[in-house]
């Protein structure tokens, strides 16, 4: 790359041609003795000094070539999918592979094994789809439900794909919607959640006075020529030239944050956009606190600039759980997801689950000593159900739907939080139902059955609360269709009982006090 004069280095050169033409020189120039003969031409004025070339802009970078991840372990799931269609899900719930009719001739058997994650910019893990080679008639789908650790800090979130070249691919047409981020393909290969733009950590804890770094970091793509409607993934990197609002960086909103919520040290430099959040010397009101930047990325601008996020839970690591007396109500945020296909001698059974719910718990004022107990009911909200249940010795089907606010009884609490002050421990269980459809349809003849709720419940067992004034986490869960044989678990209402564990529910919770 060729450098550019500086305005020092240019005058030095114009003031060097002009001595070259006789011009700009210390000494008194001599001067031409005027006589009748015509004046000789004039000396041409010297040519000004030519115009330092502009550097040339910088290439394009270059996508970003890996080595294919190696398995982590056998195949962990698997579907025999036909002409008919069929769903294979992650057992992390992360991904879904969505096949429709008509997509395969002949019948496949999909399966998904965790490999490593290569992929520039990768959120969580990576697999692995086969049969790969086969080429569909119809688009699949791919369906990833990122968690709260692979959004946090994230923005312009995608489902990518490494090639046979080794460069990581992804649709530009992706899309992130109601939580999902969608993308479609017609062949199997090697898939990663990724991201473009990433205030890294993305969630931590921060004890009192202890500080945490944050760094922006840069995860660009470009379209790819060869391959129209694809864009290539560049690897990743800390990038201090795109450009911040003024006061970017915040904290719960608060321009560098103050004592309260805690302070941010740093300044825009060229290099690494960088900050040092300390905490504040008390647990703050808003806790986690929200550390924010306002940042252009310079591969995605066509909405602007964008708000990065990173959650930081203040903890006090001495705090005890006494205080909890004081506190007469918890509000309550409930997610739960839960899909499952299987089978036995008896019959074949699909699970579609999926709440997102709010209510509130109150404090029981007859909680036994040396514990605070709370009591109440998701009461707002949408939960979704999706259940199909077919007989292996007779033409006997059941169809459960649901779509709907969760119901509440005045006097039957279906949530409940017991504290133990001494260990400070929390156990946490409940039910979330919902008016439901349950169609039976026996030798071809439908009629409604009487049962006319579903629904899910639940139980965490022994949560940590000490340092902390809010509570909650992200989990997967076993989901039992039979005996419940492990303290944590959810239980999906059924028609058929299974033995064991039939996979695992992601369930996302907090309890704040009020």
């Amino acid at each position: 790359m060729n450098a550019r004069p500086t305005p020092l280095l240019s005058a030095l050169l114009a003031a060097a041609l002009l001595q070259a033409c006789g011009g700009g020189g210390d000494g008194e120039q001599p001067t031409a003795t005027p006589t009748s003969t015509p004046s000789p031409a004039p000396t041409p004025a010297p040519s000004p000094a030519p115009a330092p070339v502009p550097a040339p802009s910088p290439p394009p970078p270059a996508p970003a070539v890996t080595t294919i991840g190696a398995p982590l372990s056998p195949v962990v799931a698997s579907a025999r999918i036909g002409a008919a269609g069929g769903r294979l899900d992650a057992p992390d719930y992360g991904l879904a592979v969505v096949v429709p009719a008509g997509a395969f001739d002949s019948e496949q058997l999909v399966t998904l094994q965790p490999i490593e994650n290569k992929a520039p910019g990768a959120r969580g893990g990576a697999w692995r789809i086969q049969p790969e080679g086969t080429q569909a008639k119809k688009p699949i789908t791919l369906e990833w439900l990122p968690t709260a650790a692979e959004r946090n800090g994230a923005k312009h979130l995608r489902i990518a794909t490494q090639g046979a070249d080794g460069i990581w691919r992804s649709a530009a047409s992706g899309t992130d919607s109601d939580g999902v981020v969608r993308t479609t393909t017609t062949h199997f290969s090697d898939w990663s959640l990724v991201a473009g733009v990433q205030l890294r950590p993305g969630a931590a804890d921060v004890g009192l006075q202890q500080t945490q770094d944050l760094t922006v970091m840069i995860c660009g793509r470009g379209s790819d020529a060869a391959l129209p409607g694809q864009d290539q993934h560049f690897s990743c990197e800390v990038d201090g030239t795109a450009a911040l609002a003024t006061d970017a960086w915040a904290v719960n909103g608060v321009a560098g944050g103050n004592a309260a919520v805690g302070t941010l040290t740093g300044s825009n430099t060229i290099g690494p956009l960088k900050r040092s959040y300390r905490a504040p010397a008390e647990l703050p009101a808003q806790n986690p606190v929200a550390v924010s930047v306002t940042y252009q990325d310079p591969f995605d601008n066509v909405d602007g600039p964008v708000q990065l996020v990173a959650n930081l839970t203040v903890i006090d690591p001495q705090a005890g759980c006494d205080w909890l007396k004081g506190v007469n109500q918890l509000k309550v945020e409930l997610e739960q997801d839960y899909h499952w296909a299987g089978a036995d001698d008896q019959g074949s059974a699909r699970y579609a689950h999926r709440a997102r719910v709010a209510g509130k718990l109150q404090r029981d004022p007859l909680s036994p000593v040396g514990q605070v107990w709370f009591a109440g009911s998701a009461e707002t909200g949408s939960i979704s159900v999706d259940q199909f249940y077919s007989s292996a010795h007779a033409p006997d089907t059941v169809q459960v739907t649901a779509q709907g606010a969760p119901l509440t009884h005045p006097d039957v609490p279906l949530l409940r939080a017991f504290v133990d002050l001494a260990t400070c421990k929390l156990d946490y269980a409940g039910y979330v139902p919902v008016s439901a459809r349950h169609l039976r349809t026996y030798k071809g003849v439908p009629h409604e059955m009487e049962a006319n709720l579903s629904g899910l419940s639940f139980r965490i067992s022994g949560y940590a609360l000490a340092g902390r004034r809010a509570f909650g986490e992200e989990r997967l869960l076993p989901a039992e269709l039979g005996p419940r044989i492990n303290t944590e678990f959810v239980d999906p209402d059924s028609h058929r009982e299974f033995d064991g564990v039939s996979g695992s529910a992601r369930l996302r919770w907090s309890l704040v006090p009020q």
